[in-house]
Formats: C-alpha cells, sequence, structure tokens
C-alpha cells in the first residue's frame, strides 16, 4: 500500500490502493502472486504496479476469462490456442463417426467444433488476415473432408460451405457482432 509514497501516485495504483483497502475492511485476502500487469501500448512508461506492497510481474499477453488477449491488443495467441483443439476435434468426427452423411456430420461439427471456434467472438474477434485464415483452416479442413467421406466430387471452398449450409466463420463473426450490438 503505497498511500505514503513521496511520488505521485499513478490513477491506476490509487484505485488499486481503494481495492486493498476495501478488501481490508471486509477481511478479504486478495492474492497479488495471481495477478500480472499488462502493459498496452507502445509508449507505455512502464510504471511498477503494486497490491498490498507485493509488486506485481508484468507480462506480454494476459488470459482473462478464457480469451488470451496480447500486448499489442492483437488475439494471434488466442487463435493459436483454439483452433489446434478445434481441428483435433473436427479430425476426431471422421474417426469416431462412420456415417457418410453430409448432414449428420455438419451438425455434429457445428455442436463440438465451431461452438468452440465461435466462442464469445463478440470480445476477441480476429482482425489479422493470418488469424482469420487459421481460423477457416478449420472449417476447410472439415468441409473437404465430408466431400471425401461422401464420396462427393470436390468442389471450391464455398462452393462447399453453401451446398453443406454453413457460413464462412468470417461471417458468423460479423452475424455474432451485430446480435451483441442489438441485445
Amino acid at each position: 500500500h503505497l498511500n505514503s509514497a513521496p511520488f505521485s501516485v499513478s490513477p491506476v495504483q490509487a484505485g488499486l490502493n481503494h481495492v486493498v483497502d476495501w478488501a481490508n475492511v471486509w477481511q478479504l485476502n486478495l492474492a497479488p502472486k495471481k495477478c500480472c500487469v499488462l502493459y498496452i501500448g507502445r509508449n507505455n512508461p512502464n510504471i511498477p504496479i503494486y497490491i498490498d506492497g507485493h509488486e506485481l510481474g508484468s507480462n506480454t499477453s494476459v488470459r482473462d476469462l478464457g480469451v488470451i488477449m496480447q500486448h499489442n491488443l492483437k488475439f494471434s495467441k488466442h487463435c493459436s490456442k483454439i483452433s489446434a483443439p478445434s481441428l483435433s476435434r473436427a479430425k476426431t468426427i471422421f474417426k469416431c463417426f462412420r456415417s457418410n452423411k453430409p448432414d449428420l456430420l455438419t451438425t455434429v461439427y457445428k455442436t463440438y467444433v465451431r461452438s468452440l471456434v465461435e466462442n464469445v467472438t463478440f470480445v476477441w474477434s480476429p482482425f489479422d488476415a493470418k488469424d482469420k485464415q487459421q481460423l477457416e483452416r478449420v472449417q476447410k479442413f472439415f468441409t473437404r473432408q465430408v466431400y471425401k467421406r461422401c464420396c462427393l466430387p470436390m468442389k471450391s471452398h464455398k462452393d462447399r460451405l453453401s451446398e453443406l449450409k454453413l457460413e464462412s466463420l468470417e461471417f458468423r463473426r460479423q452475424i455474432n457482432d451485430l446480435v451483441m450490438a442489438y441485445n
């Protein structure tokens, strides 16, 4: 607690000092070892931040409510983190289901894979082309495998999406953003 420090206290530190005071009044224990600072921006002075006298370490990325945010406000690490298990789930569908019915496979995909890729996209929607492609790669893999499994003549990704009644993940993120804004 740094209220008696000889230098001026940053607004963030002042706010944390109030939280510490409040927690002490209510006899709540804070866990500064579980906390860290994410300095955002290039010109950030990176002033040390303290909770109850313990200096918090800084990270270049932070996971909050399952979403990984980086110091440059990009979500590349988050996209990488969710694309790997999504692709794994898509592969598992073809190992577990022997069906050659595109409708059934698509329903399973929507339930187990797309739900993972679309989880809270209104919070972390990617804006880098590389991140968008990494996520879309999962759906491209799935549609290609459906066509192979069902012995359908191979078509472009856009045509496969249309025939399987799927939308691109980017389009679905835009819809989710609009629904969130409306709500």
